[in-house]
């Protein structure tokens, strides 16, 4: 599992939006969309209901954020 595609997770799942992620991480949208469409498959689970008025965590989504906080903070221990 990529770190790179864990922290867009999260900066999605914070900012409720792919363009803010983007913006946060310095990449496009598209980059973004990728990173969690590949995150979404590895996982096997739709992290985020897509709407016009944003994104939203779905439920395995809101249980992946604890854990994917974590997974950052050990790597940056590390």
């Amino acid at each position: 599992m990529n770190l790179r595609f864990v922290e867009a997770f999260l900066w999605v799942a914070r900012l409720k939006s792919f363009k803010g992620a983007a913006d946060k991480l310095h990449t496009t949208q598209a980059g973004i969309s990728s990173r969690i469409a590949t995150l979404e498959e590895e996982l096997g689970a739709r992290l985020f209901e897509r709407g016009g008025r944003g994104v939203t965590l779905t439920y395995r989504g809101a249980e992946l954020v604890p854990l994917a906080e974590r997974m950052l903070d050990l790597a940056q221990q590390m």
